[in-house]
Parts: structure tokens; sequence; C-alpha cells
């Protein structure tokens, strides 16, 4: 396993986390991956946690101007780049 390939805690936030980031109870996520909505996750030993990256796609693929007019992804970018998901957890 290359070091670009080496898995390291920093690539994933927790479900509270998450809910803080944002602003969302952590109920509303189980319930989301109870009817399979919302953002890929990962169950390790229990504990649910989210990849940064896939929280980004989410995120990029979920942006609306109007109530029902979706943004392109290359659009989102320009919103999603500088989020608290695109930067490095010190």
């Amino acid at each position: 396993m290359t070091k670009q390939q080496q898995i390291s805690k920093d690539d994933y936030i927790t479900e509270d986390e998450l809910s803080a980031l944002w602003g969302i109870k952590k109920n509303t996520l189980q319930k989301w991956r109870s009817n399979g909505v919302g953002p890929v996750y990962i169950k390790r030993v229990g504990r649910v946690v989210y990849h940064k990256a896939a929280l980004v796609d989410y995120e990029r693929n979920n942006c609306f101007q109007g109530s029902d007019s979706r943004v392109s992804p290359d659009v989102a970018d320009k919103f999603i780049n500088g989020s608290a998901l695109t930067t490095t957890r010190r």
C-alpha cells in the first residue's frame, strides 16, 4: 500500500461532527441512513463515520438555486471549496 493509499483518521468525520457541521440532529442522519438517503457512510465496529470526500461529492450533487433548480457540480464547486470538509483538520 502506497503512502497515498493509506487510510488516515483525518479523512473521516464522526456522526457527531457531521451533525454539528451541517447543523442537523444526529437523529436526522440516523433516519437518512435507515431510509437509504443522505451521504454514504461506513460502519466501523458499531460506529458510523463519513469519508470527507464522499461528503463533498454529496454536497456537490445536492446544491440548488431556488426550490427545484439543481446547479451543476462545476458551479457547486465554487461554493464548496474552502468549506470545513475540504480543509484539513488540525
